[in-house]
């Protein structure tokens, strides 16, 4: 009872908190809440939002579909004031009403209540139990008054009598029923606490979850403090949205634990059962908890210290998801540029010292510091940076500084959120409440990337300022955002807070912010810095007079103020005028003479061009590197490391045995000096590749706006000579897409990377190697689009190199091959869109000179080689990526293109079932897998083919009830059994068998699901037995023709029996196959669509046995083993007995399950015992079906790909998909089960005589069969058994010619064939056989290997279709397997020679038994 008082109170306080909150809030929101009291309501209320609601309203339908059985389990069990609901569904009005305005997070909000309705939809289970009681209830009424009216009847009582007295009875028996009932609940709940205490704990964490929310959109307006000391005291509970939902995952499984004993306590046979069990497990949980309050003071300490390298985790994540750029960089580097003595002005303006220290109830919380270009705003934004955290170190001071002059980084709004989001997080580490708010937007995010979207940190910068205390936030050069409206906007938001101090640093033309920001001052820098300029201009000139640049007849003092005046408050003019007077290459005299001049204020154009002028009288080696920088640092991609542009400057004539001379000792001031100035190596730090360099950059983005306006005036009234002024923007990038491509044809080896084939080069020793590889590699494309953008119809003279360039280059296959090779290394997808869009649009554009035969050719190669390598990322992106010199072998085998070479040594071959003969069918088949035979020359091919009339009905949208509806469209199905020759793809043997119209009907009612549909088939590997759907096959040769008989398997898989009211009465009633409909199922009835019934039929290689696997949703998965009996007397006879029943759970609890189910677990039979070996995500096990007993073998895997037993038996191999395979040993695990003898029957490799696919008497060649589809057909496959056994599959183990005994593998990898060669359950040596293109059904494909007799011939690589578990109902296209690769061992080059002669072994057999292999558990290492 205590425990009870205790629940409930803290229900009401949970929703006491809630609804104390709200009446903090507005009128319109407490209206809202009063409202909406349930699910639907809430519901109506959204309808007024419009179309651009219609998924929030569609998630929140999903969640409050959920909740109604929620609610009503919740009302039975726990029976609380209504009042809990409501306030829940009004509390959810309210979240939603506060978080309108924020779309990213709204769209978070509501997805994350779809993920928490599909944790909680599980309680329409609890209604179900209810609804049974009261069906056994009203059953039990039912029979009573049949009973006594029959009774009476007999008695001769009349039939209107009869009918009052059934009336009466009734109306007596429902009052004692409805008493009966509700005593049995009473009870059901009185013996069902922990039921009762998940419900509890649901509810409140669903009130939690609001609470929570409520302190990410809530923000109190300052009515009044008692809101905001109730708000505090309602939300103080740390939130974690992740753990949420963590904990509805623990609650379900919970539940569905209770759901079972609740199912048991109705039933009578299993009732005291069933209590006791109850009863002991809640003893042993009270003792638990004893033992736990014991160890409970370690557990807190524990728990601390997890709580901090938590939080610090979470820092680390949060930093990697929002993505900062080094913002820290750029304000360090210009603060190093401060003068000493100098910016001193501004701290004593009385602006700002009343915007800085709050003083006077100063009300204009906002500060703009405007200025010329040149004035020095960035440097006056660092020294503010720096002065204020010196100051006010307790206040935050968060930053950012646009820099146009750098494109390493985006210059746009979004980048200077992440910077300003990094340095609020680092603040705030111990804030929870922001801690949240960052955990929210980080666990539901909607667009799923790894990094923060652009809206979403603009969100998140709006709420994050709402949450945090007096805060200084600094931007400079707010004019060289790219997005500079969108930025303002955003701006206006945070200006409004009144904890936030906004500082801008920017020129005068950025208007918007006087228009848009509140409460903003005004500060003209104007000539106020003049002493500051004066100061470092005499610093200056003292100096250059001490070094003898100056004459000594020159005054310091008065030329420092002449210039003063001249520069006009531009701190850039006076810094270029000392950079122009230490010049070497002034004399005295000239310097003087600049000195002298007239004495009033000039621009920054007149400095730029007398800088020029100075580049001028330079010698052509200063011309070109001048005139080189200019171009790389105005239309670059990225910012460039020094070694790439000075690789990229010489010039292209130059061999590559002349480069090294071409070479500076000293580049890096060589070019600064060069330029004149203009250039500089910036103090910040940029990473590439995993190294840091300094790169080169404009002193000042006035700098690179006067070169860009320069191109555009080039030739008119211009002093300048056109060579250093770079050319204009389409000419530029025309010049630096022809450096790039010439520097790929002539600079980068036309071969493989590394220098050999098979092997992958290396990233760093290629940068090294090639320095300006990386650039040329990745961005030649960009500067074609730029050519794209910028092209006005002008004739430019760089057009013409460009076409030859990229001429030479498209016309040399080895040279594109090392490109994409070089591509991939560097981590880049060669980029396609854009040479088909140049290769169309630009060409059209040309007017040049250039031939237009030429023209027409480069255009068709261009967009060839833009669809290439659009199939080519399609196909081989994953493979390549890993691998990327797989360019040179198996990428052009399988996906060949006349622009590059194909590899002489691999060679495909395709293999095609024919089609089948029978009209009315359709040509691809829904189903199909391929085997080869033991000596490895013919393919078996088991298709299963549909109706036309079914294949033209499925391509309809409104297919799927229809295709249930009429069992018409399950007519007309076969399957097509078939023997095709490896050799020539003849077709030797095949047989079409009609499949039952019942069995393909019922298939389609249990399975169709989002077009597609499960169809099982298997096949033993001797391929005398296969099954179809349920039914099992037989085929065999008698007196030398193929005959084949069939069963249909005893399995339970149809409803037959029903519960229903017939004539008035409850009772249960059969349905016969004809009178079954499609609602009968299950998944219908249950109003669950995606609760299908999937089964697999496994056959052992013997044909002895079978496993009948089934699995559906929240059940276990069951196998039953059949034995198979063939009689061969006259006729041939087909039989099937169960002998073992298991059932297991396969499923991980915390996986969530998808739109379709996928299969949970693989099994094999053991090759010669009663044994099973079964593996799930958890773990291997061992189920001996003759004893019935399990034991666990090894670990489990997600996503098994395969699992095959060696065949001798002693393991057994696992593959995860995408994974190394793991080998397993068996011995304990079968000993265990009672297996004591486990030597094999025979020697590994021996084919026994009741395992051949022929009789003896067929061992004749015949003819191919007549175009007939009857059972008896002739079949020629003689020697398919004949000579030794040549194939390597799975799970193989050979005899070495020395006599040991080698554990090998071939298996299908992530979509590669690997050789493996095991030791002690350790991979030896492994060989890469050969990689498949991302084709469908490559990753399922199963591999085995012909080997060859010599080194000769080359290795067959076959690649086998699987059976597919979800096959389409339409557009199937066909399959491109089975194939076979051939590969000439040579083609290996990469591989050692011990690798090459063991793949060469050939088997031998030896007599008395085979050694037996011991194995240890444990990981494989990583392939040779």
């Amino acid at each position: 009872m205590q425990s009870d008082h205790s629940a409930s109170t803290s229900l009401d306080n949970s929703t006491g908190k809630l609804r104390s909150l709200v009446e903090t809030l507005p009128d319109e929101y407490q209206e809202e809440f009063m409202k909406c009291t349930t699910g639907d309501k809430v519901l109506e209320r959204l309808q007024e939002y419009g179309a651009e609601w219609r998924t929030h309203r569609r998630r929140l339908g999903v969640f409050v579909q959920s909740m109604k059985p929620f609610f009503a389990a919740f009302d039975i069990f726990v029976q609380c004031d209504p009042i809990h609901a409501a306030t829940l569904w009004g509390g959810l009005r309210v979240v939603l009403q506060l978080g309108e305005n924020f779309v990213q997070f709204l769209d978070k909000l509501t997805s994350s209540l779809e993920k928490i309705a599909g944790e909680i939809k599980y309680f329409i289970d609890v209604n179900d139990v209810v609804n049974k009681l009261n069906d056994k209830h009203q059953k039990e009424i039912e029979n009573k008054i049949n009973a006594e009216l029959q009774k009476k009847m007999d008695e001769g009582i009349e039939t209107a009598m009869l009918e009052e007295m059934q009336k009466k009875m009734k109306k007596e028996m429902r009052a004692g029923m409805h008493e009966a009932l509700r005593a049995e609940l009473e009870q059901l709940v009185a013996s069902s606490p922990r039921l009762q205490k998940v419900l509890r704990d649901v509810f409140e964490e669903l009130v939690q979850y609001l609470l929570g929310v409520f302190r990410i959109f809530y923000h109190p307006d300052g009515r009044s403090k008692n809101g905001l000391r109730v708000f505090a005291k309602a939300v103080w509970k740390p939130f974690r949205f992740d753990d949420t939902l963590a904990r509805m995952t623990e609650y379900r499984e919970r539940i569905l634990q209770e759901m079972t004993l609740l199912n048991l306590k109705i039933s009578n046979d299993t009732k005291n059962l069933v209590e006791a069990r109850a009863a002991q497990a809640l003893e042993e949980s009270e003792r638990a908890n004893a033992k736990n309050e014991k160890f409970g003071s370690s557990l807190d300490r524990l728990e601390a210290t997890a709580e901090r390298e938590a939080k610090y985790t979470f820092m680390h994540r949060a930093r990697e998801w929002l993505d900062p750029s080094s913002f820290a960089d750029r304000c360090d580097d210009a603060a190093s540029q401060c003068a000493p003595g100098t910016t001193g002005w501004l701290f004593e303006y009385p602006y700002y010292v009343a915007w800085s220290r709050d003083k006077y109830d100063y009300q204009k919380q906002n500060l703009w510091v405007r200025g010329n270009p040149g004035s020095g705003k960035t440097v006056l934004a660092a020294s503010v940076i720096q002065e204020l955290k010196q100051n006010e170190p307790h206040t935050p001071v968060c930053y950012y500084l646009f820099n146009s002059t750098q494109n390493t980084v985006a210059n746009d709004s979004s980048t200077a959120y992440r910077a300003l989001l990094s340095q609020i997080l680092q603040y705030s580490i111990h804030d929870d409440r922001l801690n949240e708010l960052f955990r929210f937007a980080m666990y539901f995010q909607s667009v799923g990337q790894r990094t923060a979207s652009k809206r979403e940190v603009g969100e998140l910068i709006e709420l994050c300022v709402r949450s945090i205390g007096k805060t200084y936030l600094v931007l400079d050069a707010l004019d060289e955002c790219d997005d500079l409206p969108e930025l303002v906007a955003k701006l206006q938001k945070v200006a409004v807070v009144q904890t936030i101090r906004l500082a801008f640093f920017c020129r005068p033309t950025v208007t918007a912010l006087a228009r848009e920001i509140p409460n903003l001052e005004t500060l003209t820098i104007g000539l106020s810095n003049n002493e500051d300029i004066n100061l470092y201009l005499l610093r200056a000139l003292e100096e250059m007079k001490a070094e003898g640049l100056m004459t000594t007849k020159l005054d310091p003092e008065e030329t420092s103020k002449t210039l003063t005046r001249r520069a006009d408050g531009m701190f850039l003019w006076a810094r270029l005028m000392v950079t122009y007077l230490k010049s070497p290459a002034l004399y005295p005299a000239e310097r003087q003479k600049a000195i002298s001049e007239l004495d009033h204020p000039e621009g920054l154009d007149v400095m730029y061009e007398r800088i020029l002028h100075l580049i001028e009288r330079g010698g052509k080696a200063m011309h070109r590197l001048a005139s080189g920088s200019f171009l790389w640092l105005l239309y670059g991609e990225r910012s460039m490391t020094p070694s790439e542009l000075e690789s990229a400057l010489i010039p292209a004539d130059i061999g590559p045995d002349e480069e090294e001379s071409w070479k500076l000792p000293d580049f890096e001031n060589t070019v600064i000096h060069a330029c004149g100035g203009f250039v500089e190596q910036s103090h910040q730090t940029v990473e590439l590749l995993g190294k840091k360099f300094h790169p080169f950059r404009f002193i000042h983005a006035s700098v690179k706006e006067y070169f860009a306006a320069q191109t555009i005036q080039q030739g008119l009234d211009s002093t300048i000579e056109n060579h250093i002024i770079p050319p204009r923007l389409n000419a530029g990038h025309a010049y630096l897409a022809t450096v790039c491509l010439n520097y790929l044809t002539y600079r980068v080896p036309a071969q493989p990377l590394s220098g050999a084939l098979g092997k992958d080069a290396s990233l760093e020793r290629i940068w090294l190697a090639f320095p300006f590889s990386n650039y040329a590699m990745l961005n030649w494309t960009s500067h074609l689009e730029a050519m794209i953008q910028s092209h006005n119809g002008d004739t430019i003279r760089e057009e013409k190199p460009l076409y030859s360039a990229l001429e030479r280059f498209l016309a040399q296959p080895k040279v594109l091959m090392a490109w994409i090779e070089g591509c991939y290394i560097y981590g880049k997808i060669p980029r396609s869109s854009c040479l088909r869009e140049w290769g169309v649009r630009y060409v059209s554009f040309s007017n040049s000179a250039v031939p237009s035969t030429q023209v027409g050719e480069i255009q068709k190669r261009a967009s060839e080689l833009g669809q290439y390598l659009d199939k080519l990322e399609c196909d081989w992106g994953q493979h390549l990526q890993k691998s990327p010199a797989i360019i040179w072998e198996e990428v052009v085998a399988f996906t060949p293109s006349p622009l590059l070479l194909k590899h002489a040594g691999i060679s495909i071959q395709e293999l095609q079932p024919s089609s089948p003969l029978k009209s009315g069918i359709c040509q691809e088949p829904i189903n199909l897998i391929s085997q080869l035979t033991h000596e490895g020359s013919h393919h078996i091919f088991l298709s299963v083919y549909t109706s036309k009339l079914f294949e033209c009905h499925s391509k309809r949208s409104d297919t799927a009830q229809q295709l249930c509806e009429d069992r018409s469209f399950s007519k007309g199905w076969i399957v097509r059994y078939e023997i095709l020759r490896v050799s020539d793809q003849r077709s030797v043997a095949y047989l079409e068998i009609p499949l039952p119209e019942f069995e393909v009907w019922v298939r389609v009612c249990e399975t169709l699901l989002r077009g597609s549909v499960q169809i099982p088939i298997s096949m033993t590997q001797d391929c005398h037995f296969f099954t179809v759907i349920g039914t099992l096959y037989h085929v065999k040769t008698i007196a030398g023709r193929l005959v084949y008989t069939s069963h249909c398997l005893p399995v339970d898989s149809v409803p037959c029996e029903f519960w229903g009211k017939i004539s008035g009465k409850f009772q249960s009633y059969k349905k016969t196959p004809a009178e079954l409909t499609y609602k009968d199922f299950c998944r219908f009835r249950d109003d669950d669509l995606k609760r299908v019934r999937l089964y697999w039929i496994h056959l052992d290689d013997r044909g002895e046995n079978l496993c009948y696997a089934t699995q559906k949703r929240s059940l276990p998965t069951t196998l039953q083993i059949y034995r198979i009996s063939v009689s061969t007397n006259e006729t041939l006879k087909l039989e099937t007995e169960l002998i073992a029943e298991r059932s297991f759970w396969s499923r991980d609890i915390g996986k969530p399950y998808g739109d379709r189910d996928c299969k949970e677990f693989e099994m094999c039979f053991h090759p010669y015992l009663p044994i099973v070996v079964y593996a799930w995500a958890k773990a291997t096990y061992v189920w001996n079906f003759a004893t019935d007993k399990i034991s666990k073998a090894g670990q489990g895997s997600h996503d098994i790909a395969f699992l095959a037993c060696s065949n001798t038996g002693d393991s057994c191999i696992l593959t995860p998909r995408g994974s190394r395979p793991i080998i397993i040993p068996l011995f304990l695990a079968m000993r265990a089960t009672g297996i004591s003898d486990m030597g094999p029957p025979g020697m590994p490799g021996k084919i026994e005589a009741g395992h051949t696919i022929l009789d003896q008497e067929s061992a004749v060649v015949a003819k191919v069969p007549e175009r007939s589809v009857a059972a008896a057909k002739p079949w020629t496959l003689a020697q398919a058994i004949l000579g030794e056994h040549k194939t390597l599959t799975s799970s193989t183990v050979t005899v070495a010619p020395d006599g040991s005994f080698n554990h090998v593998s071939v298996l299908n990898v992530g979509r590669t064939a690997v050789f493996n060669r095991w030791h002690n359950g350790i991979c030896d040596e492994s060989l890469i056989l050969s990689r498949l293109p991302n084709w469908a059904g490559a990753e399922s494909a199963k591999t085995s290997v012909i080997r060859p007799s010599h080194e000769s011939e080359p290795i067959k690589v076959v690649f086998d279709k699987s059976a597919d578990t979800w096959s389409k109902v339409s557009s199937r296209a066909a399959s491109a397997f089975p194939l076979v690769v051939e590969r000439d061992i040579r083609s290996f080059t990469s591989q050692s020679s011990t690798n090459l002669q063991f793949l060469s072994l050939r088997d031998t057999s030896r007599s008395g038994a085979p050694q037996q292999i011991q194995h240890t558990s444990g990981e494989t290492r990583d392939e040779d």
